[in-house]
C-alpha cells in the first residue's frame, strides 16, 4: 500500500474526515475512527506528522475491522492498529538509512515524518529478517 495516508484516503470515497478542538469528543486523542458512521474525527490542533500518524492509525483500525471495545481487547486492537501503522509508514529501507545517521530516536521519528510512538512501535515489532537486515546496514555505518 501507498505509504501517503492521504492519498490512500482519497481512494476511499465513503470515509469522511472532521475536524474537532473538542477535547470532551476526542478524550485525550489525536483521532478516533468511527465504524459505524465511516468517520475519522481528528485533533485540527495537532500538527501534520502527527496528523498523518493519526491518520494511519485510523485507517488500519478500518482495514482490520476493529470495533468499540474496552479493556484487554482494546489494548490489543490500538497496538496492532499502531503496529499497522508503522509498518505501514516506515519501510524498513527508509529506517535503515534514517538510523545510519541520526543520533537519537526523535530525530529518526522527525526524518520518517512519523510520531515517536509509531516509531519506537516499528522498531519493538520487527521481525527477524528486518533485525537482521538493520543490523548489517548499520554494521556498516
Amino acid at each position: 500500500m501507498d505509504a501517503h495516508p492521504w492519498r490512500a484516503l482519497r481512494s476511499m470515497p465513503g470515509v469522511r474526515i472532521e475536524w474537532s478542538k473538542d477535547d470532551t469528543l476526542l478524550q485525550g486523542a489525536d483521532a478516533w475512527w468511527y465504524p459505524d458512521h465511516d468517520l475519522i474525527l481528528m485533533d485540527a490542533r495537532t500538527k501534520q506528522v502527527v496528523k498523518r500518524s493519526a491518520l494511519a492509525h485510523e485507517l488500519a483500525h478500518r482495514e482490520r475491522g476493529d470495533r468499540a471495545c474496552e479493556g484487554r481487547p482494546a489494548r490489543r486492537q490500538e497496538l496492532a492498529a499502531d503496529q499497522w501503522a508503522a509498518r505501514w509508514l516506515i519501510g524498513i529501507e527508509p529506517l535503515a538509512e534514517a538510523l545510519r545517521w541520526t543520533s537519537c530516536e526523535v530525530e529518526a521519528a522527525a526524518e520518517l515524518w512519523v510520531t515517536l510512538q509509531l516509531l519506537r512501535v516499528r522498531l519493538a515489532h520487527l521481525q527477524p529478517g528486518e533485525r537482521s537486515l538493520l543490523r548489517r546496514r548499520l554494521d556498516r555505518a
